[in-house]
Formats: C-alpha cells, sequence, structure tokens
C-alpha cells in the first residue's frame, strides 16, 4: 500500500469513526455494561441479574446494609452507629440494591456517559422494588403514604454541565409508578459544593450545609415528601435537603435511592455520588 493511499484510508476512517459510533448508539444490540452480549435493551439479562437487591439487615434510619446479600439475613433491621450520634432530619432512607458491581457501572455509565436508555432501565428498576421496600419495614416505624416525589437538585453549573438530573429521571419513574406527582423546582440547590467522596464525614455535614432551599413554602407545607437520589453514601445531601423542607413545613421526608454501599464503605469516585463539584 502506498502512503499516500495509506493516508487516505486513515483519513477515511477518522471520518467514518464518529458516525459508526452514533450508529452503534442509536442501533446497536450490544449490553451497555459488558459490551459483549447482543440484547435488545440497554442491559443484558446477565448484568441485570447481577445487581444485587438488599435484605432486611439494614439500618432502619438511613437504610444501608451491615451484611453482604449473599451473607445469612438472619438479622433484622437494626440502627447504626451514624444515626445514633448524628441528627438525621430524614425520617428513614430505603435502597433497593447494593452498590457494586454492575450496579456501580450502571449508575456511572448513566451519569457520566449520558446513556439515558440505562436510565430508564433503572428508573423502572426503582419503581418495581421500592414499594416493596417501604412495605417490608416493621409497621411501628412506617411512614404515612407519600403526597409528592421531589428529587435532589443539582446546582444550576452542574445542570449545565451535565446537561440533565439523573435523580429527576428516576423521581420521574417512580412518581409514575406511584401515581403520584413530581415537583422538579420546590427544591433548590443555591450553590455549588465540592465532591463530597474527597472529604471526611465531618466535612461533608459542613460542605452541604444550608446549600438547599425551598421555593415553593406552600407546595410542601403539611405534606409527605418522597425525596429521590440515585445514591445514598453518608447521607449528607439527603439530610440537609430533608433539613430545608421540614422547615418550610413538610409533615415528614422519606428518602428513595438505587444503590448504596455497605456500611463502613463509601465511594471511590470524585462526584461519585451525590456531591457537586465547586464552581
Amino acid at each position: 500500500m502506498s502512503p499516500k493511499r495509506g493516508r487516505g484510508l486513515g483519513v477515511t476512517r477518522a471520518i467514518k469513526a464518529p458516525f459508526s459510533a452514533l450508529f452503534q448508539l442509536v442501533f446497536g444490540h450490544g449490553c451497555l455494561l459488558c459490551g459483549k452480549t447482543r440484547s435488545d435493551d440497554a442491559l443484558c439479562p446477565d448484568c441485570a441479574a447481577s445487581f444485587q437487591p438488599l435484605g432486611q439487615a439494614c439500618c432502619a434510619k438511613c437504610g444501608k446494609p451491615r451484611f453482604e446479600p449473599s451473607a445469612v439475613e438472619s438479622v433484622g433491621p437494626f440502627v447504626c452507629g451514624a444515626c445514633l450520634t448524628e441528627k438525621r432530619y430524614f425520617d428513614h432512607a430505603v435502597s433497593t440494591f447494593l452498590y457494586e458491581g454492575r450496579m456501580r457501572d450502571a449508575i456511572l455509565t448513566f451519569k457520566y456517559r449520558k446513556r439515558f436508555r440505562i436510565g430508564g432501565i433503572l428508573g423502572r428498576l426503582l419503581a418495581r422494588c421500592l414499594p416493596r421496600r417501604l412495605e417490608g419495614r416493621p409497621a411501628a416505624d412506617e411512614a404515612v403514604k407519600p403526597d409528592v416525589v421531589i428529587p435532589v437538585p443539582l446546582h444550576i453549573s452542574r445542570l449545565r454541565e451535565r446537561e440533565f438530573n439523573q435523580s429527576a429521571i428516576l423521581a420521574k419513574h417512580l412518581a409514575e409508578a406511584l401515581g403520584l406527582p413530581t415537583q422538579y423546582s420546590s427544591l433548590e440547590r443555591v450553590r455549588a459544593t465540592e465532591f463530597q467522596s474527597m472529604l471526611s464525614p465531618s466535612k461533608r455535614i459542613e460542605n452541604v450545609r444550608n446549600a438547599f432551599k425551598v421555593t415553593s413554602q406552600k407546595a410542601v407545607s403539611g405534606a409527605h415528601v418522597l425525596l429521590v437520589d440515585d445514591i445514598f453514601t453518608h447521607g449528607a445531601t439527603a439530610n440537609e435537603c430533608a433539613k430545608a423542607l421540614k422547615k418550610a413545613g413538610a409533615e415528614s421526608v422519606v428518602v428513595a435511592t438505587l444503590a448504596t454501599p455497605p456500611l463502613g464503605h463509601s465511594v471511590d469516585v470524585p462526584g461519585d455520588e451525590d456531591g457537586e463539584p465547586a464552581s
């Protein structure tokens, strides 16, 4: 092959590459996580089956699990050390899956690679699994049925950068499944904050202090709020949101998240949780 022809082929491939990638994104049938199994959906059955649902051995307040799901689940709900020592403004938090493996990959692919088909799957999964998690709580600790669904908001600078709020997409699917209204603008993040995963637990609390405000007190006053996010880590962001909602008159705030790491574990990717980068 002549050098001139080689350069011509190189240019042709460079031109075709973006269109090929777009074609695969729109028409391809490969799993968006493993990339190997052909599937009519965004995720193949093997990847979806590897998501690890949480059992009953979770903190009754924050919902974080004590054991891996594969461990014996004879231990019932308990209250973890953080919930015993820290002020929790939310009534309780409930997650559906363990934040590791393919579930972690799915959330990150959705958030940072803008694979919206995965977002739809995760939203429907949350809508299908969360009601059972809520119903499975001890009767004495069970909250009143929520009146409204509110997603954890992004700061405007982060929203412009990411172009969507993953929590709002999850909230939409959950609200539709529960037959509830969704309020996307009643709660606002009024300042950008540092990545929570880069901070100690005490600094996480300070990082999001007074970072949220309710824009319409009438919309939340007396309401039982279901606050939706993708990941529950330490819970500082959810707690600060609940604080603002309670201050505005919300009767109760239950936090609903897709996934959470086990107690004693945290996320390991900057921004890989409910924190925001500094603007």
